[in-house]
């Protein structure tokens, strides 16, 4: 974000519920995987791209 800021590019923010989850390694990205499958969005967006 603060490179955005430092290169004088716009940037627009909104508020959310979630507190989101950070993903830094392999591991992490398992996990933020499996967490987003099964939520409401992630099942939404699995079942679209299964449609595909």
């Amino acid at each position: 974000m603060l490179r955005f800021l430092e290169h004088s590019y716009a940037v627009a923010m909104v508020r959310v519920e979630d507190a989101g989850m950070a993903v830094d390694t392999p591991e992490d990205l398992k996990l933020a995987e499996s967490h987003s499958l099964s939520s409401h969005w992630g099942t939404r967006l699995a079942g679209n791209a299964a449609s595909e």
